[in-house]
This record gives structure tokens, sequence and C-alpha cells, in this order.
């Protein structure tokens, strides 16, 4: 069974190593600046948000699995040129966001895997309809050398 916090757990060893090298023996250890997988996913998430709302094509393609998945909260399945192309359309047709606020409730990191699950409110309309509310969703992340994209995602609406 795969630890979830390993990656984490390793991250702080590695601090408490270096500690002891150059507090103890004297001797400078190079730092090397890695990010612990969690604060990576959430940079993830806060460039995702914002790239959506510049509806920038390219970053989207780069960021977005190329076999992603998504279940609507109405049971859609949009695969990833259809959520792109529903990023992009102008308005009225296409999705617009006015406000997006996401409440990370649990992450979990399986190598270079993650899943997140998320709670959030939005306002905003998809082809001229409001969908303003508050959601929880489930989303798998993978990191690939140019970094983390998105491969899936499934959404519910929250009832008040």
């Amino acid at each position: 069974m795969y630890d979830n916090n390993i990656d984490e757990r390793l991250y702080e060893t590695g601090r408490t190593l270096r500690a002891f090298f150059e507090g103890f023996l004297g001797v400078e250890v190079p730092k090397k600046r890695r990010k612990s997988p969690k604060k990576e996913i959430m940079e993830f998430l806060s460039d995702f948000q914002e790239v959506i709302v510049r509806k920038d094509e390219s970053a989207l393609e780069q960021m977005i699995d190329d076999d992603f998945t998504l279940v609507d909260n109405t049971g859609n399945v949009i695969d990833k040129q259809n959520m792109i192309e529903h990023i992009l359309s102008p308005s009225p047709g296409g999705i617009n966001w006015n406000e997006f606020e996401r409440n990370v409730e649990s992450a979990k990191f399986y190598g270079n895997v993650a899943v997140l699950v998320s709670q959030f409110q939005m306002r905003g309309n998809f082809e001229e309809k409001d969908f303003s509310g508050t959601y929880r969703d489930t989303n798998s992340y993978v990191k690939r050398d140019t970094g983390w994209q998105i491969a899936s995602s499934h959404i519910s609406f929250v009832s008040p």
C-alpha cells in the first residue's frame, strides 16, 4: 500500500538532514529548491484558474492531459477538446466565470499522481444559463516532465 504522505515526509527529512550537516558538522549543503508536491499542485490550481479566465488556448493545451475526462453535475462526459472549446467560446455561448473560490478538502499523492477533493463556490454561466452555486469535485492530476496536468474531474452540485 502506498503511503499518501511519503512525499511530504521525504521533503521534511531532507530539511532535517540539511540542518544536521550544516549545524552540527559545519558542512555547507547546497540548497535544492524543491517544492513539496502539495505546494506544486496548489500553484498549478491557481495558475489553471487564471488560464481559464484569460482563455489562454496554448496554456490550456499544456495543462489539460490529452486523455482528460470531465463528468459534470448533470452527468455529461466532456473530453479535452470539448472542454477547451467551451472555455474559449465567446460570450454568450461559452463558459463565463464571474467568481470562483476553491477550498481543497483533501489532497492525496501517489508518486506522480494527485487526487484532490474540493468544495468551491462559483458564479457564472454556460450557454446563457446560470450555474452559480456550491459544488464539490474530485480531480486527478498527473505530473509529467513539463509539470502537472489535470487528467480527470467529476463535479457535483451541493444542495443548499
